[in-house]
């Protein structure tokens, strides 16, 4: 759906029991949203203490293209100034993964900067990439990785 301009979502739990793929408003731990929009779609679905990380980046949704609708103005500052900066990093995860060397890897920054708040070690996220990457990527998305991990810390997310 995403490379024919659709939204793709993608839900993932972890636990000792897991009934179900649904996720609950007000349970929902992080979000990773690849496009602005996409994180105010989805914000009434966070727990109370909930992470949000945003790609800056806006895909025009058809109706705004044909001006049935307006794409919100603010929308990601909006949701940071309700939920917090503690809570909302806003990051620009297209341009940093196209400076690690392939704009597809912006997956993988977004990644590097949710492992900085889940209780795992970076060791682990980075061995995953290891084993489902072939070698002639592995390389772009470890700085793709390292990258995302370390914007978390700059003031590029405030």
């Amino acid at each position: 759906m995403a490379q024919r301009g659709g939204s793709v979502t993608t839900a993932v739990k972890l636990g000792p029991t897991v009934f179900s793929p649904v996720i609950e408003a007000g349970t929902l731990q992080y979000l990773l949203a690849f496009e602005e929009l996409e994180a105010l779609r989805w914000a009434p679905l966070l727990a109370p203490a909930g992470i949000v990380l945003i790609n800056r980046e806006q895909l025009l949704p058809v109706t705004v293209q044909l001006k049935q609708a307006v794409y919100p103005a603010d929308g990601a500052e909006a949701l940071r100034r309700r939920l917090g900066p503690d809570r909302v990093h806003l990051i620009e995860a297209s341009r940093l993964a196209q400076e690690a060397g392939s704009v597809k890897a912006t997956n993988v920054v977004m990644l590097g900067a949710l492992s900085r708040f889940m209780d795992l070690p970076q060791a682990h996220f980075l061995s995953a990439l290891e084993v489902v990457l072939p070698p002639h990527v592995r390389q772009i998305n470890q700085r793709a990785f390292e990258s995302g991990s370390a914007i978390i810390d700059t003031a590029a997310t405030t």
